[in-house]
């Protein structure tokens, strides 16, 4: 069978974290959420697959290579100019006298969820019931499945959110490469899909914990739901007087040094460094070359590769991008005291991050200056800097 993974988009709601990648190659807990949806399809069966790129294509192309990693056969096809979800299908030539699918390159799904949506037969789509549903194009169902889609709207008919997965029938390809261009001027996914629901209602697969990473902070969703499928492993090195507890993954070439107090679930990626003498709170993970220092707290983060916490300091529920590398005594602020949820300035709109828990979003190679001060909800740009003893109260991006 044949997979069509979309993967085009810049991820423009997740700057400043894309500025270097696309939102399909940001880490979904230790691997890019990309390489997650393939695993998962090799799991499924499936291993022909077409990956549709366009922003920063060559990156994509680099971290997935061929697929040989997962055993798939991975081939590209470059969309060009933005013109909606159906026009990237049709970029990948979808089959027309065969069944395939077709999933959004960005959405977290549990282990399983793929396969049961492959075992479904075509005419089967993933949705998943959320609390938000104005924020979502949703499915309306008769008698179990799915009648029609409907794009957001204040007023959506159901809570069922389109998880963006389908199996789609043969014959759907034709559908898709014979699309008008909607209100919105695009060619939409979901106006075939309405199209083939007037021929026949398809089946549907509800998802639990499926993640929708659209905003900066849901990687650390996606990182805490992650931490609670991985097995526990420790083939890293541990001195002598390093603690850890409960779920601690350590990975080769790491070390946790001695005093380093470890509170899982915390996974420690290839070649960090811990310690000596710091916190690892749970829901921290450390990708590759990172590094926590002396008198240190980490609580509930994400350290991008390479990325320095090196002394002094404490960060909570916060994203670090790549390299970044933050002063001694840089400190995050990560409640207000109001208790309210915290809202994220963002290119100029403030965002609720629905999140009574938010500390800073840096993009990559940030630097901070010795005891700096970060407000609650603060994003910095990628190459970013702060000077010595700055308080900074909001976003600069």
């Amino acid at each position: 069978m044949k997979a069509i993974v979309l993967a085009a988009g810049e991820g423009k709601r997740m700057r400043p974290l894309t500025a270097n990648r696309p939102k399909v190659l940001l880490p979904a807990g230790p691997e890019p959420l990309i390489h997650r949806l393939l695993r998962q399809l090799a799991a499924a069966g499936v291993h022909d697959i077409t990956i549709v790129t366009h922003y920063k294509a060559e990156v994509v192309r680099a971290s997935v290579k061929d697929g040989k990693e997962w055993g798939l056969r991975v081939t590209y096809a470059d969309q060009g100019a933005a013109r909606g979800t159906g026009h990237a299908v049709a970029s990948a030539k979808p089959p027309h006298d065969e069944a395939f699918l077709v999933l959004n390159g960005d959405v977290w799904l549990p282990e399983g969820a793929l396969a049961k949506i492959v075992q479904g037969g075509p005419r089967t789509l993933a949705v998943a019931r959320v609390p938000n549903p104005q924020d979502f194009g949703v499915f309306v169902l008769r008698n179990g499945k799915a009648e029609s889609v409907v794009e957001k709207s204040a007023t959506p008919p159901s809570d069922l959110a389109n998880a963006g997965v389908y199996h789609c029938p043969p014959g759907f390809g034709a559908l898709v490469e014979h699309l008008k261009p909607s209100v919105r001027g695009e060619l939409e996914l979901t106006d075939a899909l309405n199209e083939d629901f007037a021929k026949q209602h398809w089946d549907v697969v509800e998802v639990a914990d499926w993640l929708d990473v659209g905003r900066p902070w849901d990687l650390l969703a996606a990182a805490e739901r992650a931490l609670a499928e991985l097995p526990e492993r420790r083939v890293g090195r541990i001195e002598q007087g390093a603690t850890l507890h409960g779920k601690v993954i350590v990975e080769e070439g790491a070390i946790v040094k001695a005093g380093a107090y470890v509170e899982g679930p915390v996974y420690v990626g290839r070649n960090v460094t811990v310690g000596p003498n710091c916190y690892l709170r749970p829901g921290t993970v450390l990708l590759e070359d990172a590094k926590v220092g002396n008198g240190v707290e980490i609580k509930a983060s994400l350290l991008m590769e390479g990325a320095h916490v090196a002394h002094l300091s404490y960060v909570g529920d916060s994203v670090l991008g790549q390299r970044v590398n933050f002063g001694a005594g840089t400190l995050v602020a990560n409640l207000r005291h109001d208790g309210k949820t915290v809202r994220v300035m963002q290119e100029g709109v403030r965002v609720d991050s629905r999140r009574r828990k938010l500390g800073v979003i840096c993009g990559d190679d940030v630097h901070t200056g010795i005891n700096t001060s970060l407000n609650v909800g603060v994003m910095l740009p990628a190459g970013g800097s702060t000077g010595p003893g700055e308080i900074v109260m909001s976003s600069r991006v």
